[in-house]
């Protein structure tokens, strides 16, 4: 055991980690103090939209916060908020957040602001704080030169739960652009990100940032320098070099966190679709490049608008080749297609039966989807449901403008399961009053409960036949 222990003291110390301080006084306790505005969190990702069968992957990961002020307010890295954009099944969100306390305990905290342009995010801590928890105060105008010795206050990763580290380093260049920073001599390990920058002294002076480089234009494009191989051992979803991030370059942004952004609008044609392969543009004589076959056009869809047909093969949108050869190259069509402004008119060049066509569609904002719809539960019937949304009106093969909502969840043995409601089930009725969105099926339900009726029927359609289902109470 003992020689295990060595072996790790001696692995952090060639990395320049030195274990937590023990004197009360001096310069080891005034960095002790400090660790306690350091703070693990755990950030978990999914997919915007789920694929079929499931949730979808889930990510979790732990990065470096620092505690800022007495309201619960946590700056974080930036990559618990992946880009938007591209496709939804694909692209992850943040779902939640959670400070991780001494031995298990866990305290939730909020997203309330990302700065994408530092790559820094902001979550709150609800009040009161942990025990043990200290804001930071950082220096106003911090005086900052090259060769100053610093500490980085950063932490070990989970294996050593989450324990307060410090590294030495010294500032070995200073960079005015794209914005004032400062590199710092020392490796940076992952849990060091977003960890604070003090001096001796205590002072502290900035955080550890990462300045994002610009996404290559192709994968020959990715930079070649050692910074980026030695500067951080995991870099995740954005590539960049660790700087210190001097106080003043994120005070205002501290101050007043820019908003999370909205999800973004995605463009949508309306069509299910397959890639060219060479083999069918072979059979079909199509030169070129690629291209996507139309499997099926969406009733009411801006496909349908346009003229699309099933069996159409789209060659170039707005003046673009396709180059889709294999299915796994639709995600970049996806992508041309979500980029487009909706209502715009985009010229297609077609082929239908073996003669070229030039068409022109307007795209449209995407629906949503049934793992977008916002939802409604009721506890006393013991059931959820959601809005109805395209790809159920699809799934059922439904008119394009049914309305109604749809049961997604029922509790074992509750009122709505025992009378015999089913997930899946679109409610069209309650009693006598029409439910065509969510608001009128919770008032409905709410009139029921004010009367305290004793029973409470559902006009429900489940597949191409339609039922009535009477709920009996017990208020």
């Amino acid at each position: 055991m003992r020689g295990w222990a060595t072996g790790l003291v001696m692995a952090l110390t060639v990395l320049g980690a030195n274990p937590l301080p023990a004197e009360s006084s001096g310069p080891g306790a005034t960095l002790a103090k400090l660790a306690s505005s350091v703070v693990p969190l755990r950030y978990t990702l999914r997919p915007q939209e789920a694929p079929t069968g499931g949730e979808g992957e889930k990510v979790e990961k732990v990065v470096c916060g620092i505690l800022v002020s007495d309201d619960g307010l946590v700056v974080i890295p930036g990559d618990a908020f992946p880009d938007p954009g591209g496709d939804p099944r694909l692209t992850l969100e943040p779902v939640a957040f959670t400070v991780l306390g001494s031995g298990e305990a866990e305290h939730p905290a909020t997203p309330v602001g990302f700065d994408r342009d530092l790559n820094l995010g902001y979550v709150r801590l609800a009040a009161p704080l942990p025990a043990g928890l200290t804001p930071v105060r950082f220096e106003t105008d911090p005086q900052i030169r090259i060769g100053q010795e610093v500490w980085i206050v950063g932490l070990l990763a989970e294996r050593y739960e989450y324990a307060a580290a410090f590294w030495p380093a010294r500032i070995n260049a200073a960079v005015e652009k794209p914005r004032p920073m400062f590199s710092l001599s020392a490796p940076v390990l992952d849990l060091a990100i977003g960890g604070l920058v003090v001096t001796p002294d205590g002072r502290a002076l900035g955080l550890v940032g990462e300045d994002v480089l610009p996404p290559p234009r192709s994968p020959g494009d990715l930079p070649q320098n050692a910074l980026l191989v030695f500067g951080s051992f995991s870099q995740g979803p954005r590539v960049g070099y660790p700087m210190l991030f001097p106080a003043p370059l994120f005070a205002a942004s501290m101050a007043s966190p820019p908003p999370l952004e909205s999800r973004p609008s995605r463009a949508w044609l309306g069509i299910t679709m397959q890639a060219l392969s060479r083999r069918l543009a072979a059979y079909w004589k199509i030169d070129g490049i690629g291209g996507v076959i139309v499997t099926g056009v969406l009733e009411g869809s801006p496909a349908a608008a346009a003229g699309l047909q099933g069996g159409d093969v789209v060659l170039s949108l707005s003046g673009s080749p396709i180059p889709a050869r294999e299915d796994s190259d639709l995600p970049l069509f996806r992508q041309q297609v979500e980029r487009l402004a909706a209502g715009e008119a985009v010229p297609l060049r077609v082929w239908r039966a073996g003669e070229i066509r030039e068409l022109t569609i307007r795209p449209e904002v995407a629906p949503r989807t049934s793992f977008l719809a916002e939802e409604y539960r009721d506890e006393a019937f013991g059931m959820t449901v959601r809005e109805i949304t395209f790809d159920y009106i699809q799934a059922q093969n439904l008119p394009v403008d049914t309305a109604g909502v749809v049961i997604s969840e029922l509790e074992n043995a509750g009122w709505a399961e025992v009378a015999g409601l089913a997930p899946g089930d679109l409610v069209l009725q309650v009693d006598d009053a029409p439910t065509p969105d969510l608001a009128s099926f919770r008032a409905a339900l709410e009139q029921a409960r004010e009367a305290r009726r004793r029973q409470v029927r559902f006009f429900v359609q489940r597949g191409v036949e339609t039922q009535f289902v009477s709920v009996r109470t017990d208020w």
